[in-house]
């Protein structure tokens, strides 16, 4: 796959397929900067790569029906572990080394059951929530 439009991409929440309530996806990876500096670097910094973490960022365009955006994201809200395996493609054909999937855990610590909206606008809840373990890349 070369450069392409974003504008298939494929978003599951707990299995549920919420592709076509997002606005936008992110999801951002980063890793902790250790410094290893010692007496024999001549002067330069050293560093290696320490704790990774990530999040996910999502914008929803709000949907009370069965099996849709609310329906879906609050037994995650107020479950116990308050956690949501989330599924990310660039686009909605199958997983492969053109098309990886980015699986993660995410902690849903935030959300907008009623997000902020004016009169002729529409209702889109903004979230970033973090993850809880590893992101998976899948390319089969």
């Amino acid at each position: 796959m070369a450069v392409f439009s974003a504008d298939d991409y494929s978003v599951t929440v707990a299995g549920v397929d919420l592709s076509d309530h997002l606005q936008s996806v992110e999801l951002s990876v980063s890793r902790a900067e250790l410094d290893t500096t010692n007496f024999d670097s001549n002067g330069n910094a050293e560093r290696i790569g320490g704790r990774k973490d990530a999040s996910v960022s999502l914008n929803f365009m709000q949907d009370y029906a069965a099996s849709e955006v609310e329906a879906t994201i609050w037994p995650l809200y107020t479950s116990t572990s308050g956690h949501g395996t989330i599924v990310i493609k660039p686009t909605s054909s199958s997983t492969s080394s053109t098309n990886p999937s980015y699986t993660v855990v995410a902690l849903v610590n935030d959300w907008k059951p009623i997000p902020a909206v004016d009169p002729a606008g529409l209702p889109v809840a903004s979230v970033t929530w973090p993850v809880s373990g590893a992101v998976t890349r899948g390319t089969a």
